[in-house]
């Protein structure tokens, strides 16, 4: 069993710094679940993102500026987020 889990941990993939980070030392028995148990840690650290609601361009404009940047960074980190559970 240790020698087939070993074996495994020379398969390398490319992937970001910070998934990396939150897979740590954590040992799956494929790359699919080592990839689900990434999209979940992924969807609870930025899980307030997530919860952002869509806003339209006319209401963003109609925002002070310094809560207009921060919806849009909110949005920005959002996206970016759902492009990696996407993956």
């Amino acid at each position: 069993m240790l020698s087939r889990v070993l074996a495994r941990r020379c398969e390398t993939v490319p992937a970001y710094r910070e998934c990396n980070s939150l897979l740590g030392a954590s040992c799956q028995d494929s790359l699919g679940e080592r990839k689900h148990l990434l999209k979940r840690r992924l969807a609870r650290r930025y899980g307030k993102y997530l919860r952002i609601p869509t806003w339209d361009l006319e209401q963003i404009d109609g925002l002070g500026e310094r809560f207009r940047q921060h919806v849009e960074q909110g949005l920005a980190l959002k996206e970016l987020t759902l492009d990696r559970l996407r993956w």
